[in-house]
């Protein structure tokens, strides 16, 4: 019996909501390259996200083929994901009541 290696490559790193559980939909939707195949024999086809769960503490993504028919689950780890939510990070400037305070800080400092 062959084992498969499901260890992370991306460290677990998963998009998350403000409670800290997996933000699934933020996956919903996105679209990504999937590897079909080894070696010489290597393609890579363009997918959407059409679903997501987890799985023994894995994140699997439902994928479809942008062009053709059918759906697969996958490890997040197997999919190069275009746009990833968890590289949207929200910066201190993005948040409306930050900018509130850096602006009135800014203006008390010029007083």
């Amino acid at each position: 019996m062959n084992l498969v290696d499901t260890t992370s490559t991306k460290q677990n790193r998963f998009a998350l909501r403000p409670d800290g559980t997996i933000d699934f939909d933020a996956y919903i939707g996105l679209t990504a390259s999937f590897p079909v195949g080894q070696g010489n024999s290597l393609i890579t086809v363009q997918v959407k996200i059409v679903g997501a769960r987890t799985r023994y503490g894995h994140l699997d993504l439902n994928i479809a083929p942008i062009a053709g028919a059918g759906t697969r689950w996958v490890e997040y780890k197997n999919l190069m994901i275009h746009d990833d939510p968890i590289n949207n990070v929200p910066t201190a400037s993005s948040i409306p009541h930050i900018t509130n305070i850096i602006n009135l800080n800014k203006e008390t400092e010029s007083v």
